[in-house]
Order: C-alpha cells, then structure tokens, then sequence
C-alpha cells in the first residue's frame, strides 16, 4: 500500500510536472510566432522605408538635373542680356557720332 501510493504522488507529481512543462513549451511556442510575426512587420517596414529612399533620391537626382539646366538657361540668358547691353551702348555711340555729325552738317549750312 505504501509503495503503491508512494508511486502515485511520483507519478502525479512526474505528471504535474510534465504539464507544466508542456504549458511552458506551449508559451514559449506563441511568444515565437508572436516574434517571428513582430520581425517580418519591421522587415516590411525595412523595405518601405528603402522604397521611399530610392523614390526620394530619384526625385532628388531629377530635381538637381532640372535645376542644372535651369541654371544654364538662365546662364545663357544671362550672355544674351550682356550682348544686348553692349549692342545697346553700340548703337547709342552710333547714334551720338550720327548727331554729331548732323550737327556738323548743321554748323556747315549756316
């Protein structure tokens, strides 16, 4: 009688045992998809975040290409507004010595 029920509180305790075990195995189990789970959100969030990069530094490469020709648009322009500054002052030099010369001419009749 001793025996036997020395055995059993062996085997309830070897039993209690083995399902707190299995509880254990089971928690561990969840807290693994749960992470696995947690990993693959941040992975995704990992590979949004490089799209947006990759779309950010084209429209930064497109917006410093469109910005270089501007800049040698208004360059050009520039060169023009200088030519039609200096045929500007030309023809004010042309149309002086013109006067003067129609003074002259002026000067002569009289």
């Amino acid at each position: 009688g001793e025996r036997a029920a020395s055995a059993e509180r062996r085997r309830a305790h070897f039993a209690a045992a083995l399902e707190a075990s299995h509880t254990t195995l089971e928690a561990a189990d969840r807290k693994l998809e749960l992470t696995e789970r947690a990993l693959e959100e941040a992975q995704r969030r990992i590979e949004e975040t490089d799209r947006t990069v990759e779309e950010r530094d084209k429209t930064v490469m497109e917006t410093n290409g469109a910005l270089k020709v501007s800049h040698k648009k208004l360059e050009a322009t520039q060169r023009e507004v200088e030519e039609a500054k200096w045929e500007v002052g030309e023809a004010g030099k042309a149309r002086e010595a013109g006067e003067r010369r129609l003074a002259e001419t002026h000067r002569k009749v009289e």
